[in-house]
């Protein structure tokens, strides 16, 4: 049911964040980072883009939902059939 593309997305998502993770993990080893949180300021690009990136997941989490209760909802009615 589509299941490779929405792996692809979340394996991309989940490598996306572990990269993230060990750039702060590297900065914070450098003392680019104090106390604990990022120094650095955002971009002007980085905050829409993050926003974009919420939605989408928003939306692609939505989706996968639908797929699921689609997929119950059909398995529901062919163990109903046997009846």
């Amino acid at each position: 049911m589509g299941g490779t593309a929405e792996r692809g997305r979340a394996e991309s998502f989940a490598g996306g964040a572990a990269l993230e993770s060990k750039e702060y993990a590297r900065r914070s080893r450098e003392g680019g980072a104090g106390r604990g949180q990022d120094s650095r300021q955002p971009s002007s690009t980085e905050v829409p883009r993050r926003l974009i990136e919420l939605v989408l997941a928003t939306t692609q989490y939505r989706g996968n939902a639908r797929v699921i209760t689609a997929a119950q909802q059909m398995l529901d009615e062919l163990l109903n059939l046997r009846r």
